[in-house]
């Protein structure tokens, strides 16, 4: 698959089978855009490696397949070609082109990771190179494993980026993968893989496009697997038929043609038994020196370059005469009759031991007068004691020998040292016969990384300074496998700098991995600039010196810490110090102690990652610095970091730029359950809940989620409303384009748009019915002097400011940098929506469709205001009186105020809010539950407010830090919702530390908070069931330029509809506490019955399944149940009388005595009267 790419990026496609290749490539441009990289370019560098070749068959599909630079016979590249292609199933097959983790470009359509499992080029696997973005970011559910993991065919492997490729660097890699596998026959998929890179290791010693593919581009699958270059030969073994036990070597024979074949690799296998492998030689013979001890059969294996494999299994038979064959041994370390050692029967360095090891005849008569002989080749391992007698041996018996072997080994040899030993056994026949084992030697590593200090005089820093006497114990920490005793150190100054007084400590016996604490050494400092030696002994002898110094190393600076699922990333700035040795990391619950995580300070590096902690659970961290002195800097101060829910789907998902603006959620497109995401950024992105993309608006797989070139910078972000009846449309200002712009949902601009405002908008659109005529209007603010109103043609509401030269302004109020959204309500009861809006002037407008004043407003309040208001019945659900809620910048102050332009009692409360260039917007919900609207804000001294409707301060929310910063913490506005499914309302909040939290009513941290992100939250994030299972889903929109969604997975607002979910309340931006939180895509009802594909497929921890009912099928009798793969009811979800319309059910994977069901593949079946309909899905564990 190969094409133009603009700028660096290129695509194209190339399947191989056997001798036959395919190559796709695919532009990735906008129209009109210049290449200078094509795709087809860097597949055509490949095929002169291929033509050398004259059986080798390839198939080249490319996008722009007309260029006069390739080689002729290339066809035009189109997503079903590919699949096709693929199923026909190809040795390999080659992507250039964009992509990224679940799409690659095709021509005219991505190919998918569902279309990559649905392949069916069955046992033909293909094996997958592709030059493209993030086809193997195994940390997402990426393409490269779609592929491996296709049931009905893939790939067998798949080699691709984990991040983002770069193919002006990347086809020099690709080009010489090929070099390798068709030149120099370099077949194993893995070694051509590793030695793709060694020519451009010289190119890598920055950070640079070699060193980024060198790290980024890896290889899933059998690294030992071969790749076919030809027509697969078949091979002619010659062997024996079977082996008698008595047989001490094995020739095999391989020609192709009569012809022998040189360098084929032959393998014998018995297991737990014997295994041997050689190459033939220019006879086509390899010997093999294989004994099993028993019989029974072996595996044959022969392979060769571009050859089918061999195999055989091998019968090995019983031998008539004895066949000696040595048994496991047996040691003796228990420090008597001339032994050395602990008495643990293990080997150990220092010790003298004794080795018994027993034969048994494995053959069919008796072995006479065995003797054995063991000898080793270890300069450093002596064999004391090296013959033993072991007598007549009758047919199955085993002898245990007269006597032990004796070796000894000297106390200084290292741990896990491996020591090979020939026994050489012979009977008064003659026969002889050779055993080979291994022992493998234990030896204790012991080494100080920590002590303490007692100032016996001094100034109580717990440091040696000079002018002090301090005791100093040193920790000895045995890091070696085996066990040490009689452990004691000495420590001598060795620069006179020092006095040592007491220069012994005792430590005894240590334990593998144990440590202990010795008794103190006592020393005067005269200098800082003392050294010491610290001599470390055994029983045995001098063990270890290590040099000491008394400087410590400085506190690491800039701690931080960045969650995840089950597991906390820590960085920090890197210690300067020469003789650094490592770091400490101490970890603890929130609030409570701390204690060290590592057991020897962490390598050098500045980061360090805890992982298998427990889920959504806070932790406190704290480092220190450890030299090779032991001494340890003072720890950083204590950070709080959580573990955090999962990620969703392939999110984060990156943008083209970064964002301060709310994301939008509802029900855009026909798909049961399942909420779009539409966010704005650079330009305007909208996704499925499942990561992909309903619209690919600039053609490039590059990107994700694009739905529109059009406009640039939408800083607010989206408002999705039905503005003229036809279903719903994305609309949103701009700061750069300084326009408006309306979409319908494929991206198409709606006629009469875009507006030019001629002013940089950073207030988001309210979509209301101004004229009550069923069609909704746009009102907005601006950074100029006006508020706009259009209808949904794109023409203006009214002349509000009677002037024929200004187009769609509603007002003009006279002040700049209006940064609020409207909100739209029948504030006076009259049955219109009215506009009220707070300017940065500091004045409350409240306006009538028809542009006149409502009775009270204007009001003054003072100050300036660039949030936006809030209106709700605060008195509950009996209250027939909106009221409005307001913040004000400069005299930190919260009001409210009544229809009439009244204060309301009670009103205004202290609310800090100046100093964010944009301030936080109030959310209004029912937080204690009693019945009225509480107003949740959050101030920009980083903290929580929440305020009943009389004023009073939550008492849950005295002193609720949502940030570390005490002023200005955040341009994001809470939203509220019961997120963790406990029926009571959660308050989510982000601030400009990238910090994401969410609180109970309680006022405490909501399990799985603070997340951090990587740059700041400005936009509102939004809280929804994004993907119809019941279960939160939490999306922001960040400054970092990514697009999150988590997994929260506790039942999201069971209780009844959120009260204030995303920015402004709703998608519609009304800003008005009781307008609905859904925007659904029209459905005028199922006319028959339907059953929707469960979701989510795979299941991990429920299903949703959808169905609808026909108006003319009420009444019948409807089922919906469960069924396994062998066809058995395992759970009815439904049973009843049908209802015509829509409806859900809800299996928890459990079956009806309530157990798990496990992982595998189940049937939904719905039964209505006679009609059955049936659903495919998958329960993941």
């Amino acid at each position: 698959m190969g094409g133009p790419r603009p700028s660096h990026h290129g695509g194209a496609s190339n399947p191989i089978r056997g001798q036959d290749v395919p190559v796709h490539p695919h532009p990735g441009r906008r129209l009109g855009q210049a290449t200078t990289l094509d795709g087809a370019e860097v597949s055509e560098s490949c095929t002169p490696y291929l033509r050398a070749n004259p059986a080798q068959r390839y198939a080249r599909l490319y996008e722009n397949y007309l260029d006069t630079r390739w080689e002729p016979g290339a066809i035009q590249e189109f997503k079903a070609r590919v699949v096709d292609s693929l199923d026909v199933g190809y040795n390999i097959s080659v992507h250039v082109g964009h992509g990224f983790r679940n799409v690659m470009s095709c021509g005219d359509l991505n190919l998918t990771n569902a279309d990559a499992a649905g392949l069916t080029n069955g046992n033909r696997l293909t094996n997958l190179y592709a030059a493209n973005c993030t086809s193997n970011a195994i940390d997402y559910p990426c393409l490269g494993e779609s592929f491996l993991h296709a049931s009905a065919g893939g790939a067998v492997t798949s080699i691709g980026s984990t991040r983002v490729d770069f193919p002006a660097v990347g086809r020099y890699y690709q080009a010489e993968y090929f070099r390798l596998v068709f030149q120099d026959s370099v077949t194993a998929v893995g070694e051509a893989q590793g030695r793709q890179k060694l020519p451009f290791v010289a190119f890598s010693d920055y950070e640079n496009a070699y060193r980024w593919t060198d790290m980024t581009l890896i290889l899933l699958g059998d690294p030992e697997l071969r790749l076919w270059t030809g027509r697969p030969r078949t091979l002619t073994v010659t062997h024996p038929s079977s082996v008698v036990l008595s047989a001490t070597s094995l020739t095999v024979n391989v020609k192709i043609g009569g012809v022998p074949l040189y360098g084929a690799r032959v393998t014998a296998y018995k297991p737990d038994d014997e295994y041997r492998t050689a190459t033939t030689d220019g006879a086509g013979n390899a010997v093999l020196d294989f004994r099993p001890d028993g019989t029974g059969s072996f595996y044959l294996t022969v392979t060769a370059y571009d050859c089918r494999p061999y195999q055989a299994v091998v019968p090995v038979t019983a031998a008539s005469q004895a066949v000696l064959v040595e048994q496991p041994y047996t040691l003796d370390d228990d420090n008597s009759g001339g032994t050395h050692g602990n008495n643990n029967q293990v080997p150990e360095a220092g010790e003298t031991v004794d080795l018994r090891i027993p034969i048994r005849n494995a053959g069919g008569a008796t072995a006479t007068g065995v003797t054995a002989t063991l000898t080793t080749i270890d300069p450093m391992v002596t064999v004391v004691a090296s013959t033993n007698t072991y007598g007549s041996v009758p047919a199955g018996g085993v002898s245990n020998g007269t006597s032990w072997f004796r070796f000894a080994t000297p106390y200084t040899l290292a741990d896990q040292r491996e020591i090979p030993f020939a026994l050489g056994l012979k009977d008064l026949e003659g026969q002889t016969f050779a055993e080979t084992l291994r022992i493998t030697l234990r030896a204790p590593e012991l080494s100080s990384f920590s002590h303490s200090v007692t100032e016996v005089t001094g100034n109580g820093n717990g440091r040696p300074e000079p002018g002090e006497t301090v005791d100093e114990s040193v920790t000895l920490k045995n890091l070696g496998t085996g066990a040490a005793t009689g452990v004691t150190a000495i420590l001598r100054c060795t620069n006179g700098l020092a006095t040592v007084t007491d220069s012994m400590a005792v430590y005894g016996p240590l334990a593998s991995g144990n440590e202990v604490v010795g008794d103190p050494f006592r020393f005067s400092v005269g200098g800082a600039a003392a050294r010491f030696e610290l001599r470390v002994s055994t029983a045995d002898g001098l063990l270890s010196t290590q040099p000491l110094d008394l400087g410590y190393p400085a506190t690491p600076a800039g701690l931080a810490a960045q969650g995840a699922s089950g597991s906390i990333a820590l960085s920090w700035s890197p210690a300067p110090e020469s003789d650094l040795v490592g770091y400490n990391i101490y970890r603890g619950p929130a609030g409570g102690a701390l204690v060290k995580v590592n057991v020897v300070p962490t390598a050098r590096t500045s980061y360090f990652r805890d992982i298998g902690l427990a889920a959504l659970t806070q932790y406190d961290y704290a480092v220190s610095a450890v030299d090779s002195s032991g001494n340890e800097s003072a720890r950083t101060a204590t950070i709080r970091a959580s573990t955090n829910p999962p990620s969703h789907a392939v999110f984060p998902i990156a943008m083209g730029g970064n964002t301060p603006g709310s994301v939008a959620v509802a029900h855009l497109y026909a798909q049961p359950g399942g909420m779009e995401i539409v966010a704005g950024a650079d330009v305007l992105y909208c996704w499925h809940s499942d990561g992909t993309s309903p619209v690919d608006a600039d053609g490039s797989s590059v990107t994700s989620g694009d739905f529109t070139t059009l406009g640039s910078y939408y800083a607010a972000g989206p408002t999705i409303a039905d503005l003229d009846g036809g279903g719903p449309e994305i609309m949103a200002t701009t700061w750069d384009s300084q326009s408006v712009y309306v979409f319908d949902l494929q991206g198409n601009l709606k006629p009469g748009w875009p507006f030019a405002a001629g002013y940089p908008m950073w207030s988001a659109v309210a979509a209301g019915d101004l004229g009550n005529d069923g069609h909704r209007e746009v009102v907005f603010g601006s950074n100029g002097p006006y508020v706009f109103a259009l209808k949904p043609d794109g023409t203006q509401w009214i002349d509000g400011d009677a002037n024929p030269a200004t187009n769609g302004v509603f007002k003009n109020i006279g002040s700049t940098y209006n940064y609020g959204t409207p909100a739209l309500a029948d504030l006076d009861g009259n049955g219109q929506l009215d506009i009220i809006y707070a300017g940065s002037n500091g004045i409350l407008y409240a306006w009538r469709p028809d542009g006149t004043n409502l009775p009270g407003f204007p009001v003054t309040i003072g100050g300036t205001i660039n949030a936006s208001v809030a209106i709700g019945y605060l008195d509950g659900a009996a209250d027939t009186q909106l009221e409005i809620v307001v913040p004000s910048a400069v005299k930190d102050s919260l009001y409210v105020f009544k229809r009439d332009g009244g204060r309301r009692a009670g009103f205004p409360v202290y609310l800090p809010s100046a100093g964010s260039s944009k301030q936080p917007s109030p959310a209004l919900a029912d937080i204690d539950r009693n019945g009225t609207l509480d107003i949740v804000a959050a101030g920009t001294d980083g903290k929580l407010y929440v305020f009943d409707r009389n004023g009073v301060l939550n008492p849950n929310f005295t002193n609720v830090r949502y940030s570390a910063l005490t002023s200005q913490a955040s341009e994001s506005s809470p939203v509220v919702a019961d997120i963790d499914g406990d029926g009571a309302p959660d308050i989510v909040i982000g601030d400009e530390n990238g910090v994401l939290s969410a609180f109970a009513p309680t006022g405490l941290m909501l399990r799985g908070f603070p997340i951090q992100l990587g740059g700041e939250v400005r936009g509102t994030p939004a809280l929804c069931d994004c993907d119809g299972d019941g279960l939160t889903e939490i999306v922001e929109a960040d400054w970092d330029t990514r697009l999150y969604v988590w997994d929260y997975d506790f039942p999201f607002s069971p209780a009844g509809p959120p009260p204030w979910p995303q920015f402004h309340h709703d998608a519609m931006r009304t800003g008005l506490a009781s307008t609905s939180t859904l925007i659904a895509v029209p459905d005028e009802g199922p006319t028959a019955a339907r059953l929707f594909a469960p979701r989510p497929n795979p299941a991990y921890r429920r299903a949703r399944v959808d169905y609808g009912v026909g108006a003319g099928e009420a009444g019948q009798a409807l089922e919906i149940a469960v069924f396994d793969l062998g066809g058995r009811k395992l759970r009815v979800l439904a049973s009843e009388r049908a209802a015509p319309g829509r409806a859900t059910a809800v299996w928890d994977l459990r079956d009806a005595a309530g157990l798990k069901v496990p992982a595998g593949v189940y049937f939904v079946h719905l039964t209505l009267g006679h009609r059955t309909e049936t659903q495919r899905f998958v329960v993941l564990r």
